[in-house]
């Protein structure tokens, strides 16, 4: 998708520094007024001008386009569960695919090419971009089925845990999240019970183990997590 920036920033043109402020504070405006196609047009500004991103600024990106691609995924759901006239919903249901294919590839372009060369292996954001990338191939792989999304999604998902756990530790949120991730995609996209129940657990017990560890500000987040995957380690074994 074509993101345009809400606003003319031709004054800062000259003043990195000024227009990086003028960007922050556009993105922090846009995200509290839920402009959510606003606010990826500013973020994505920001990152083609500098794409290492203070954690502020990181925060806003993924707000801004987990926020788009929820209501584009929502969307193509709520498409397959109508009935009526098959022709024109056909028509529309590939309108959306197409819209949603190309903001996920989007993405993962900015990520890949933007974002990744430029933050440093052994870093927390390093294992949260590559987290991310998976994410988007793996929302591509739940209605693309023949371009071998789905293979890039876990190799993305397993290259990343591999950097978690060398430079994470068990209970950091971000570790967690992505053990969750990826025990989703081979759930619901592989169809791989016992791979994502194995990858879940040991996630979980990997945390319960050093979780008294855990800085403060944390362990909201990472027992948030944790819970989640306990909830899901329980509904996949009921299911089956």
């Amino acid at each position: 998708m074509d993101f345009k920036l809400p606003v003319d920033l031709s004054n800062y043109k000259d003043n990195s520094t000024e227009r990086r402020k003028a960007l922050l504070y556009l993105a922090k405006i846009a995200q509290g007024s839920e402009r959510f196609y606003d606010l990826c047009a500013i973020v994505k500004s920001m990152i083609e001008e500098d794409p290492v991103l203070t954690l502020e600024e990181r925060t806003l990106f993924v707000v801004g386009y987990k926020n788009v691609v929820c209501a584009l995924r929502a969307a193509w759901r709520t498409l397959l569960e109508e009935d009526g006239y098959r022709e024109l919903l056909n028509s529309y249901q590939k309108k959306v695919e197409k819209d949603l294919e190309k903001f996920c590839l989007d993405t993962i372009d900015l990520l890949e090419k933007k974002i990744l060369v430029k933050s440093s292996p052994n870093s927390e954001g390093h294992t949260f971009y590559l987290k991310m990338e998976g994410d988007f191939y793996r929302y591509l792989a739940e209605f693309i089925t023949n371009k071998d999304y789905d293979k890039k999604a876990a190799a993305l998902y397993h290259k990343a845990i591999l950097n978690a756990k060398q430079y994470l530790d068990p209970c950091d949120p971000v570790r967690l999240g992505l053990c969750l991730n990826a025990s989703v995609c081979f759930y619901e996209i592989f169809k791989d019970k016992t791979r994502a129940c194995h990858l879940a657990k040991t996630a979980f017990d990997d945390a319960i183990l050093h979780l008294d560890e855990i800085d403060e500000d944390l362990y909201r987040d990472s027992t948030l997590i944790m819970q989640i995957i306990r909830d899901n380690l329980t509904l996949w074994n009921v299911k089956d």
